[in-house]
């Protein structure tokens, strides 16, 4: 299997409708989200079952954050963002159980 990739849903305006995007799963071997963009407003949301968000390997990411079912986050890219490896330029994400749905507001 491979990393699963989501992909951000952007909202281009304000008083802009869109769609509502669909949770995607995290899978057995992680998601990554693109992050590489407007990082700071990006809100997340999560379903199905508790994912972690690992910590990123800038001099910020020091612990990782658990986000229960059912709830919405919008993260601290310096914390959870990596800047080198595989996941570079990207908030990876872990819980086989969980799903994902990202929306980058304006």
């Amino acid at each position: 299997m491979a990393v699963t990739n989501l992909k951000i849903t952007r909202v281009g305006d304000f008083n802009t409708p869109v769609n509502i995007p669909a949770a995607t799963a995290v899978g057995a071997e992680g998601m990554n989200i693109d992050f590489s963009g407007k990082d700071c407003d990006i809100l997340l949301s999560i379903t199905g079952g508790e994912a972690t968000v690992k910590a990123g390997n800038s001099i910020a990411g020091t612990v990782d954050l658990k986000i229960p079912a059912g709830k919405c986050v919008v993260l601290d890219s310096g914390c959870f963002k990596n800047v080198k490896g595989p996941h570079k330029g990207c908030v990876f994400i872990t819980g086989a159980s969980a799903s994902v749905s990202a929306v980058e507001l304006p």
